[in-house]
């Protein structure tokens, strides 16, 4: 092959780099952490040397040392993120880093948190800090919290909540609140509970109660206010003695594609109310599930509103024709 002489010469330029970020991998976010021109991205990393909640916290070296001190700082729909580094507690011990104790209380509308973890599945492990204590505390409209391990509290008698959304029109304001790709679990008694809550997306999220404990995954407190319009799709319910879905109240909600399975259920011996309990609520759609029972135990557990609608979901033994 000859060489050839080109007129000019030849110069290596800078590498390009796209402007925004493009993705967050394992994530329901496609289009990066800045999802608005002005927005922020604060970030959490206590074990980041240096780390002050006095810092700005909007450089990954410069970081924020507790959660609260990043949702503190954000502004109203400007897009901000709070950005929460991962740490290697798990949810049964620590190795070196201990995992986030906090009961964060969130009023500014519009923002996102999430949890980045470095190799594992579950996320930055977040504990409530008071025994029977809400992890996160979601009092403003729009709020996105995604990619977190949420565990018991390890003081007291443990539990707790993961996260809590409630509205009531005067002073908070948890609606169209999304929870997405989160695992809580390991002996939590609520894993979501939504107080007269409306048009909020809870998917892709694995709930895993304890054996023996009484966890509920979705818990609507029957003595509340209800709540409606709510989304709740392809989540994993495992054990949730307690209740997978106690949606007492729960009305005009889509419940889809989510996998139950529960040890009593499957055994032939299910426990009243440990499915899904639509008890006093109504219109909601209940659509393509896996439970882990036959059809002839499926009322056993799982207990239809008068006017939902149970549609094309699966037992053990074939397909369910019928509101149980």
């Amino acid at each position: 092959m000859s060489r050839v002489n080109l007129p000019w010469p030849l110069i290596r330029q800078a590498p390009w780099f796209p402007a925004a970020p493009i993705g967050i991998a394992g994530t329901g976010n496609k289009n990066g952490l800045r999802m608005h021109t002005t927005g922020a991205i604060f970030y959490v990393d206590p074990y980041q040397p240096g780390a002050s909640d006095g810092r700005t916290g909007t450089e990954p070296t410069d970081p924020l040392l507790t959660i609260q001190a990043g949702v503190d700082r954000c502004t109203a729909y400007s897009g901000d993120v709070v950005l929460v580094m991962d740490n290697d507690a798990w949810t049964y011990s620590t190795l070196t880093e201990a995992p986030y104790v906090e009961n964060v209380v969130v009023t500014t509308p519009g923002i996102s948190i999430i949890g980045v973890s470095r190799s594992g599945a579950l996320g930055p492990v977040w504990r409530p800090a008071t025994a029977g204590g809400i992890a996160c505390a979601v009092y403003a409209l729009d709020v996105l919290v995604e990619g977190f391990c949420f565990a018991e509290a390890h003081v007291g008698a443990g539990g707790g909540t993961g996260v809590y959304a409630a509205w009531n029109g005067f002073t908070v304001w948890g609606d169209n609140v999304t929870v997405r790709n989160c695992y809580l679990g390991d002996d939590l008694d609520i894993g979501v509970q939504l107080e007269y809550a409306w048009n909020n997306w809870i998917t892709d999220n694995v709930f895993q109660g304890a054996a023996g404990g009484t966890m509920v995954g979705i818990y609507v407190d029957p003595a509340g206010s209800g709540a409606a319009y709510n989304h709740i799709l392809r989540n994993e319910f495992r054990s949730c003695s307690g209740g997978a879905i106690s949606g007492q109240g729960m009305a005009d909600s889509d419940i889809g594609e989510n996998r139950f399975y529960n040890l009593a259920a499957q055994g032939g011996a299910p426990v009243a109310g440990t499915g899904i309990d639509n008890t006093g609520g109504g219109t909601n759609l209940v659509w393509g599930n896996w439970f882990s029972s036959v059809q002839a135990d499926m009322a056993g557990w799982n207990v239809s509103a008068a006017t939902d609608a149970w549609v094309g979901n699966m037992a053990m033994d074939g397909l369910v024709v019928a509101n149980p």
